[in-house]
Order: C-alpha cells, then sequence, then structure tokens
C-alpha cells in the first residue's frame, strides 16, 4: 500500500491528467520514439489511481442518490424554522442581498471546496489531513461538534413524534385549555379576545401553554427543586428517533441513499399544499409583504451581513464534515461543480418557499386576532414550530388533523435527513481510524 504522501501526490498526477507518480521517470522523453506506448501505459497509470482512489470503499448507488442525500442534509430545519425569522430581523427582503451574495462568493465556493477534498482523497474529515497530520485535530473538533448538532437534532425530531401523535385527536389537543395544565390566563384557539376580562397582556395561548407545561413540562422555578425523572412519552419518542435514525444508517450509503429520495422530496410537497393553503386564507397577503418588505437601511449594519453568513453556513452545513463524507463515496470522476451549483440553488429556494408559507400563516394569525403580524411573532426556532404554526392550524375549520399531521411529518423527515448526514460524518471518521 502507498505512503499517504504517495497517495495522495499519485491522484493529484492523475487529476492533472499525468500518470503515476510512483512510476519511474521515463528516460525517453524528449526522444522521437512513438508516443503510443507512452499514452497507453500513462492512461493505464491513471486507471490504477482511479481505482485505487475508491478501494475498498462504498459507492452510492447512483447519482442521485448522492445529490439528494446532499440536498436532504443541507436543507433542514434551519430553512424551516430560522430562515424567515432571521430575515423578518435583519431587514425583510433587503436580507436577501447580503444573503445571496455570502451564497455566492462564501458559501457555494465553501462547498465546492468541501466536495472536492472528500472525492479526491475518499476519506473523512479526520483521514483527510493524512498529507498534514498536524491538522487532524481539525477534523475532531467538526466530529464533536457535528455529535452535539445530532443530538440537539434527535431530541428536536422526539417533539415532532410526539406532536405527530397528538395530531391524530379528534381535537387538537393545544387548540383548548385543558384543567391538568392550563393556568387562568389560558385562551382558547377559539376565543374571542375582545371578551377577555383582564388584561390582553397576561393573555396565554393555548398552544403556549401546552408546549411549556403538558409537553416540556418546564418548571417555573427552573433546577431550584432538581430535576425530575425524565417524562416517559418524550423518552420514548426520544428512543423512537433515535431508532429510525440507526435503521437509515444501518447499511450506510447503500440504506441512507434509498432513504434520501424520500427525505429529500417530500417536504416540498408539504410546503407547497400548505402555502396554497395559507395563500388562500384571509389576511396571508399582509404577512407575505411583512416576509419580504426590504427595510433598505438594515443594510448598513454589520449585524445583518454577520446573519446572513451565519445563516448560508448554518443551512448549507459547510465546516461541519459531512459534506466531506458524503462526496468521499463517489467516483472519482464525478462533477461535483454541478452539484454544488444545484444543491446551494435548492437550499435558497427552500428558504424562500418556507418564508412565504410560514408567513402567509401567520398573515391569517394575525388577521384572526386582529392584531399585527409583528405581535404574533414571537420567535424562531421552537417557539415558532412549536407554539405559533401549531396555534394557526388549531383554528383551521377545514382538516386540521391532516395540516397538523402533515406539518409535523415534514419536520420531522427534514431532522432525519439533516441528522443521517451529520452522524454518517461522524461514522465515517471513526471507520476510517479503525477499518
Amino acid at each position: 500500500m502507498k505512503a499517504p504522501l504517495g497517495n495522495i501526490a499519485s491522484k493529484f498526477m492523475f487529476w492533472k491528467g499525468g500518470a503515476d507518480i510512483s512510476s519511474p521517470c521515463s528516460s525517453n522523453y524528449g526522444s522521437t520514439k512513438d508516443k503510443s506506448g507512452f499514452h497507453e501505459s500513462a492512461s493505464t497509470a491513471r486507471l490504477d489511481v482511479e481505482k485505487s482512489a475508491t478501494a475498498g470503499r462504498e459507492q452510492w448507488g447512483s447519482p442521485v442518490e448522492f445529490l439528494l442525500s446532499c440536498v436532504a442534509m443541507s436543507v433542514g430545519l434551519g430553512n424551516i424554522w430560522r430562515f424567515p425569522f432571521v430575515a423578518y430581523e435583519n431587514g425583510g427582503g433587503a436580507f436577501l442581498i447580503p444573503y445571496i451574495l455570502v451564497l455566492v462568493f462564501i458559501g457555494k465556493p465553501l462547498y465546492y471546496m468541501e466536495l472536492c477534498l472528500g472525492q479526491f482523497a475518499s476519506a473523512g474529515a479526520v483521514k483527510i489531513w493524512e498529507l498534514s497530520p498536524a491538522f487532524k485535530g481539525v477534523g475532531y473538533g467538526q466530529m464533536i461538534a457535528t455529535w452535539s448538532v445530532v443530538t440537539y437534532y434527535v431530541s428536536l425530531m422526539a417533539l415532532t413524534v410526539y406532536y405527530f401523535i397528538a395530531s391524530f385527536n379528534t381535537v387538537l389537543p393545544w387548540s383548548v385549555c385543558d384543567d391538568k395544565w392550563a393556568s387562568e390566563y389560558c385562551v382558547h384557539a377559539h376565543t374571542n379576545t375582545s371578551l377577555l376580562t383582564y388584561n390582553m397582556s397576561l393573555a396565554k395561548s393555548s398552544s403556549e401553554e401546552y408546549f411549556i407545561n403538558e409537553v416540556l413540562q418546564m418548571d417555573p422555578n427552573g433546577l431550584d427543586n432538581g430535576i425530575a425523572a425524565p417524562e416517559w412519552r418524550l423518552t420514548l419518542c426520544l428512543l423512537f428517533s433515535w431508532l429510525l435514525l440507526f435503521l437509515v444508517l444501518v447499511k450506510g450509503v447503500a440504506s441512507s441513499g434509498k432513504v434520501a429520495y424520500f427525505t429529500a422530496l417530500f417536504p416540498y410537497l408539504v410546503l407547497f399544499i400548505l402555502l396554497g393553503r395559507g395563500a388562500s386564507l384571509p389576511g396571508a397577503y399582509d404577512g407575505i409583504m411583512f416576509f419580504i418588505k426590504p427595510q433598505w437601511e438594515k443594510l448598513l449594519e454589520v449585524q445583518v451581513w454577520y446573519a446572513a453568513l451565519s445563516q448560508s453556513f448554518f443551512s448549507l452545513g459547510v465546516g461541519f464534515g459531512p459534506i466531506t463524507m458524503l462526496a468521499s463515496y463517489n467516483n472519482f470522476r464525478h462533477n461535483v461543480f454541478r452539484d454544488a451549483t444545484i444543491i446551494s440553488i435548492t437550499d435558497t429556494f427552500t428558504s424562500l418557499l418556507a418564508g412565504l408559507t410560514i408567513f402567509s400563516i401567520l398573515g391569517y394569525l394575525a388577521n384572526e386576532l386582529g392584531v399585527d403580524v409583528k405581535d404574533v411573532l414571537k420567535g424562531g426556532g421552537s417557539t415558532l414550530a412549536f407554539v405559533s404554526y401549531p396555534d394557526v392550524l388549531a383554528r383551521f375549520t377545514v382538516a386540521p388533523q391532516f395540516f397538523a399531521t402533515m406539518f409535523f411529518l415534514m419536520l420531522f423527515t427534514l431532522g432525519i435527513g439533516s441528522a443521517s448526514g451529520l452522524t454518517g460524518g461522524v461514522i465515517t471518521i471513526i471507520c476510517d481510524q479503525f477499518p
């Protein structure tokens, strides 16, 4: 077996169109001898290098599986519940200018670079540094950060499973105030807030109290009362999420590649259904305009450009290692530049589609409550996914259970797509070190 330095140097010579560097220098250089034998041996050397680059390593079943796996990993929960809120806070439609600039000049080039590194070396985020072992710590740092994100994603997946099961009730449980968990200021989803006998600032929606008091069972005193036993229903949902993640990855890219057909495409079906439903509701236009209306003065703030940079990195997933891992299972000649272009465009399109969908629904909620859109937008992340959006779903008069199950199934699908890519990056590092 070649030494790491010689192996990578051979690949570099092959990449440039030369022969294997381990081949002896030809003494006929510059001679008038017929070149056909030389070209034949050079072609054979290139083929040997190409075979050695992927020898003993799994390969994607098809280029489509690789592309969809990258889409499923990059297009995740950050596109659905983080981008709309970040865009609104940082200039609305004007935020698209720094976001697209960062994507074109920083995000996509880095994505392409990681794809090239992974495909070129056919190795994960640690083994790829065999050329310069001092930098292996970068790969191990990526592994630790990636695993931290995976545990966070799986916890969110457990919450979506909990809400998905609850959505099959005849009456959505967060649409009413149950005496077991509701406070005296709890407001039903269909309550006329103008008839309340107390200050409106004290009112809390039933979806908010359901999430805090019933699902999370948060103690108002924090940790002062100690740590209680795990909630058994959430524990089972967490176990189910980990088990499903294991089944997706149990056979490596052979199984995860097939699952990517669903995890990458199904969310778009749900987003278009929800957008169609949201756009048909009163107040949707106000919500969409609230989202895309540009605040040009924001472009002069450094914070806006920082938010665009962090959103681009978080959304594409650069710097974590999974992109290198996914590309390492490619054929040595695969066109990753084309894939990097498709994935970056798809990621941006998904973020915009999610923003239009979310704010069309929030516009309807604001219309129902008779307030501005900013008053119903209590935050991004879990608040948007488990408080604001369920509150809107509870107000649907037509098949609220159907839209609720579709929404939380979409969130779970996005989570499993991203988590499988991130976990695969960690597994690849371990398998590279202990083949």
